[in-house]
């Protein structure tokens, strides 16, 4: 009868053991699992912290900067006689390195119209007239070249030694209008022609 007592002895041990390993098992799956859904919700409530804390600003500025090599174009624009003055040069060390913002704080009076690493394009209206406002006239007996400033009065630039009893009738009554001519090239190729 020992014996029996002792096989029974062992499956009661067996059967404590096995339950025992399958209530551990279970409780660790459950326990994983809890600690992945507690994890999960812990980084949900952290991003929803961070995402109430910040502060999200929009805005033009780039972090593209004037290179060295860059092309910055000046546009003038007067209102007085319409044109646009262009003028293009090279980047000054001044700005190369700075930004669109700084671009802007530099250049007060001016509008950026475009921005690039290679070129910025500068833009700016003035009431005036520009300085390459000419007209060609007729003065006792010559041809006169008046340059025209801000307030629109003639002034004599240059007069020259052509004389305008030969030119032919056409001629002299657009003399005597005034040619109107913007640059200075324009204003010599006329002047070749009348001679």
């Amino acid at each position: 009868m020992k014996k029996w007592i002792l096989y029974i002895i062992i499956s009661i041990l067996l059967i404590i053991s096995i339950s025992s390993i399958t209530l551990l098992i279970l409780t660790n799956k459950n326990a994983k699992g809890y600690r992945i859904e507690s994890t999960d919700r812990l980084a949900e409530i952290e991003n929803n912290i961070i995402n109430e804390e910040k502060q999200i600003i929009t805005t033009s500025y780039s972090n593209t900067k004037v290179s060295p090599d860059a092309i910055i174009n000046f546009n003038t624009y007067y209102k007085g006689c319409g044109h646009t003055i262009k003028e293009e040069n090279k980047a000054e060390e001044d700005i190369v390195n700075k930004a669109e913002q700084d671009i802007t704080e530099i250049y007060i009076d001016w509008d950026i119209k475009k921005f690039s690493a290679n070129n910025v394009v500068l833009y700016k209206e003035i009431d005036g007239i520009c300085e390459n406002d000419y007209i060609i006239k007729e003065k006792d007996g010559n041809i006169v070249i008046f340059k025209i400033d801000n307030d629109g009065r003639e002034i004599v630039y240059d007069i020259t030694s052509i004389e305008t009893q030969y030119l032919p009738e056409t001629d002299l009554m657009q003399l005597k209008d005034g040619i109107k001519v913007n640059g200075l090239e324009k204003v010599n190729q006329i002047i070749e022609d009348f001679e």
